[in-house]
């Protein structure tokens, strides 16, 4: 399984993009109000001026502003207004994880799984995993599942997996759900049960309309014959509630 790094602010509504920055929040901005100098980043995020965003999320991030320092963790990491840059990612990943800011705390868990800008360490990686999951960071939840799945950095524990993927697929984590839907079909880490892989591999289709929706549907297709159509469509209530 993929380790997956988030950026969550290309996520933002788009309602802003291309608007003027507010008056009064440049205002704010200019005089040093580090939230306002993020706003003002973000609006140029938003708008693909990334240079310009650079500048201001460097301004909030020397404040110790933990979103800005996260972003710009992810725009080196990306090469995104700036030279691509691994080692000053990681700075700014660590200095917003420090802080406890989960995603930052995720990102740098990825850096340290992958190891490109400092030396593998798995052992590390699930130590920010785990402090971002238990803030209720799906995304870490989820790489913690993968971790135990997989045996990677750690003793493989399926029950272990299954209890980080479970946390993750309540939060609507797609990938989260298809993969408790394949240990509850194949009784991996969990009884099997194929009434809670259809009800799992249900919410990955509705939740994901890319490679994980299509493949949970082909599970789906394979479990629901398992089923009665009683069983099917009291999960399929219980699965749009």
């Amino acid at each position: 399984m993929h380790l997956v790094l988030i950026f969550i602010l290309l996520l933002t509504t788009c309602m802003y993009a291309f608007a003027e920055v507010d008056a009064e929040l440049l205002i704010k901005a200019n005089s040093g109000d580090h939230d306002a100098q993020f706003e003002v980043g973000k609006h140029y995020l938003i708008n693909n001026e990334y240079p310009k965003a650079i500048e201001w999320f460097t301004l909030a991030a020397t404040q110790g502003n933990v979103r800005a320092q996260n972003n710009l963790g992810v725009m080196h990491d990306e090469g995104l207004g700036v030279k691509l840059d691994k080692y000053e990612a990681f700075k700014w990943y660590k200095l917003a994880a420090e802080q406890g800011y989960p995603t930052a705390q995720n990102n740098l868990g990825v850096v340290y799984a992958d190891g490109e800008a400092v030396e593998q360490d798995y052992l590390e990686a699930i130590k920010w995993y785990k402090l971002a999951a238990k803030q209720g960071y799906a995304e870490s939840q989820f790489n913690l599942g993968v971790m135990y799945a997989t045996g990677e950095g750690v003793k493989q524990d399926k029950q272990e997996a299954a209890k980080w993927y479970e946390l993750a697929a309540k939060q609507g984590h797609a990938e989260a759900q298809y993969n408790l839907g394949i240990m509850y079909a194949k009784g991996e880490g969990v009884e099997i049960s194929f009434e809670q892989a259809y009800y799992w591999f249900l919410l990955a289709c509705e939740n994901d309309d890319s490679e994980i929706g299509e493949l949970a549907a082909k599970y789906r297709e394979k479990v629901e014959k398992e089923l009665t159509t009683n069983q099917k469509d009291s999960i399929r209530e219980k699965a749009q509630k």
